[in-house]
């Protein structure tokens, strides 16, 4: 099957492929259990519950990171890399 029928298939039943984008997009902001903090070991911010928002790695989805800058020294510096499912 292609993304055409994928497609036209949401469309039929009633489902906006945006609406989907943005909620799954809501949802890999919210840490779970057991992740906290940033995730890069050099930032302020490393393993600091609650203190605060953190976004997930696009690509494994397992990393957390306070922002864009602490993401890429951990890919360019780090270990996640190697880790990721994207590396």
């Amino acid at each position: 099957m292609n993304l055409k029928f994928w497609i036209r298939l949401g469309e039929f039943a009633g489902i906006s492929e945006q609406e989907l984008r943005d909620q799954l997009e809501q949802e890999l902001k919210i840490p779970r259990d057991g992740i906290v903090g940033c995730s890069w070991y050099k930032c302020a911010f490393y393993e600091q519950d609650g203190v605060i928002q953190t976004f997930r790695c696009t690509g494994c989805h397992n990393a957390m990171y306070c922002g864009p800058q602490c993401q890429d020294r951990d890919w360019k510096e780090g270990a996640h890399k190697a880790q990721c499912k994207d590396g």
